[in-house]
């Protein structure tokens, strides 16, 4: 009897111990469920009775978008809330795509330049009839703007302020610069935030302001661009015998092996060229080596805007047109000024015009000549006309941040730009679906439509109207408030004044990498 209950309390402990366990475990397994949830922000949202730009033409008035996980779910007219949706009032409010620049230097920490990747020749024994085999300077492919963001909030907060929600980050400064990346301005992990890990091989005609030598001019720079496509072939060529078995091992070289993709045609070609010279000597580049191009810039693009159109090259415009020419008057004399002249002198009248003829002549501001004034403003005037002339060509076009001082002066030259011919539909398009189709990425954004990311600018106006804010900003269905967005204050460094100064200014760009073309004072 004593044995059979022994067995008994023995047996309830062990499903006592069993149970206990059981519920440990089952806290454990809550606790780190809990742990592992996302962020503490809603991921549902309807915006309910807005004004909404679909981006394809369509505008829907009280129209709701129903927004869940980061993804379109529904945009239309009379649709259902959730009952576990965020609700926003969009009463006097116009939903737009979130806007695209579609090309940036700013946001990346580049690594310093390694000008060769070979044995120097000797040049004191013999002259050496052929360049050297891995002269780099200012060619480096392999780079990748992914591996060199630095996107704190000095960067993002002024896109976001200013209704951006994505960006084409790019490396700059020399011939051959690297592949950039496109990227959500959300501030997320970059596993997160990147939308396109790579998108283009970007070119320009400059090196890098350390080069001495060659190839420091341009026709310097052209040779060293077209040698290092004709030495991709042959490694192309190599590579091919090579592993068919019947020929030498190719070198390990990095930067010829990243410009596979493009003679193939399978990466576009993103070429920085402003003037007219640079654009065709940039098309007749392309088509030596069959390169799919992208002209970036192009402030006298609508001088080649008939050859562009004909051969289908995208353009991404800047808008850095520059302070307006201004005719300088005269000074006028203060009324301090003009008293104090007509108030009698003590000393006789040969004293004062003596005195006066020692005096330093005063350098009035003079009116400029009108031959001058209308000049410039010729100059300006088709600058802001740029971008309206290639779109009337059929040129498709997007648009940059490049160039301008900030975003306050990207959006008053826009401005200027719909005011000189550009339709605003076709504006609207620049900034949201076109960049999106050269990309690649127009099945996840450019336009409200059910299925796409969640990229969204709301704003209380027309994007046009100089006084319409961006109220609320959607990045992969995250809800931004840009109006309360601080940028946070900079930290003691030795960098220049005028650096200082700019991150202070509400929508402020950082400095660009390079600013070759920049109209800034």
């Amino acid at each position: 009897m004593c044995v059979k209950r022994d067995a008994e309390v023995m047996a309830w402990m062990r499903k006592g111990w069993i149970g206990l366990l059981s519920v440990v475990f089952l806290g454990v397994v809550a606790v780190c469920f809990v742990t592992a949830q996302p962020p503490s922000f809603p991921n549902a949202y309807a915006i309910v009775n807005a004004r909404v730009f679909v981006g394809d033409g369509r505008v829907l008035e009280q129209a709701t978008v129903l927004i869940r996980d980061g993804i379109i779910e529904a945009v239309g007219e009379n649709l259902a809330v959730p009952p576990d949706a965020e609700v926003i009032e969009g009463k006097d409010l116009t939903v737009y795509p979130g806007f695209i620049d579609a090309h940036t230097t700013q946001g990346l920490k580049l690594p310093e330049w390694k000008p060769d990747q070979d044995e120097p020749p000797d040049t004191v024994s013999d002259a050496h009839p052929f360049m050297r085999l891995a002269n780099r300077k200012g060619i480096r492919p392999e780079l990748r703007a992914f591996d060199c963001l630095d996107l704190t909030p000095t960067v993002l907060v002024p896109y976001r302020q200013a209704g951006f929600t994505t960006a084409l980050f790019a490396p700059s400064g020399g011939a051959i610069n690297g592949v950039s990346a496109l990227v959500n301005l959300s501030g997320a992990p970059k596993r997160e935030c990147v939308v396109k890990s790579v998108v283009a091989m970007h070119f320009a005609f400059t090196v890098p302001r350390t080069v001495r030598g060659y190839p420091s001019s341009l026709m310097g720079i052209f040779a060293h661009m077209r040698q290092t496509l004709l030495d991709a072939h042959y490694f192309r060529a190599l590579q091919a015998a090579f592993e068919s078995g019947g020929g030498k091992r190719p070198p390990a070289d990095e930067s010829l092996l990243a410009l596979q993709p493009v003679l193939s045609g399978s990466m576009p070609v993103i070429f920085d060229a402003d003037t007219e010279n640079e654009i065709r000597r940039a098309i007749k580049f392309a088509d030596e080596f069959g390169l799919k191009v992208i002209i970036s810039g192009a402030r006298e693009g609508w001088k080649v805007a008939e050859e562009l159109a004909r051969q289908k090259i995208p353009v991404i415009v800047s808008l850095a047109f520059g302070p307006e020419p201004r005719r300088p008057s005269p000074r006028q004399p203060s009324p301090e000024r003009t008293q104090t002249e007509q108030k009698p002198e003590p000393q006789p009248p040969e004293a004062t015009a003596e005195e006066e003829r020692t005096q330093p002549e005063r350098t009035e501001e003079v009116e400029l000549p009108d031959v001058v004034w209308k000049e410039r403003m010729r100059l300006w005037q088709e600058r802001v006309a740029n971008a309206a002339k290639l779109h009337d060509a059929g040129v498709v076009i997007a648009f940059t941040t490049r160039g301008v001082r900030n975003l306050s002066e990207f959006w008053q030259n826009l401005r200027r730009a719909i005011q000189a011919g550009l339709p605003k539909e076709a504006a609207l398009k620049a900034l949201t679906v076109n960049p999106a189709k050269l990309f690649g990425v127009d099945k996840h954004l450019g336009t409200v439509e059910k299925g796409k990311a969640a990229n969204l600018v709301v704003m209380t106006g027309d994007f046009t109207d100089e006084k319409a804010r961006v109220r609320y900003l959607f990045i992969d269905g995250r809800k931004f408030e840009p109006e309360r967005e601080r940028i946070p204050a900079p930290q003691p460094t030795t960098e220049p004044t005028f650096q200082r100064r700019g991150l202070r200014l509400p929508i402020e760009l950082p400095p660009e990498e390079d600013c070759d073309g920049c109209l800034c004072p």
